[in-house]
Order: C-alpha cells, then structure tokens, then sequence
C-alpha cells in the first residue's frame, strides 16, 4: 500500500460518519451526470472517425507496398541526354 492510502485508511477509521457521508454524496452526484450518454457520445465520435482513419492507413500502406515492390525495379536505362551524331 501506498502512504496516500494508509493516510486515507486512517482518516477513514478516526472519522466514519464524515466518509460515509462523502462517500453517498459522491454516489448520488454520479447517478445524476449523465455519464452513459457522454460515453455513447464519446464512442459515436470515435465510431464515426475511424472509417476515415482506416482509409487513410490503407492509402498509407499502399503507397510503402508501391514504392516496395515496384519502386527498386525502376533502372536508369541511359544518361537522359542526346548523342549528337
């Protein structure tokens, strides 16, 4: 255990009342936040961001298999300037 945790422990024990008091104040303020619908909206967020993000990644990927496999094939055949003759 923690020394924060010991110190919680023992004002817990010298003071009870107070921490169960604390404790269904905090309880009852939970119940009232809607924290269901902030994690539904939090989800849809990421829900509706990830179908872009994924195409991305699959561009991204594309490109580095691209320049992998066909991009080391590619040879200068010549100098690219004319003979004159």
């Amino acid at each position: 255990m923690t020394v924060n945790q010991r110190e919680l422990e023992q004002k817990i024990r010298e003071n009870p009342l107070e921490a169960f008091v604390l404790a269904l104040l905090i309880g009852f303020l939970v119940c009232l936040l809607p924290v269901g619908r902030l994690i539904g909206a939090l989800l849809r967020v990421a829900f509706l961001l990830l179908k872009p993000a994924l195409v991305v990644l699959g561009i991204i990927k594309a490109v580095e298999y691209y320049q992998q496999c066909c991009g080391e094939k590619r040879e200068v055949t010549g100098t690219g300037e004319k003979e004159e003759g």
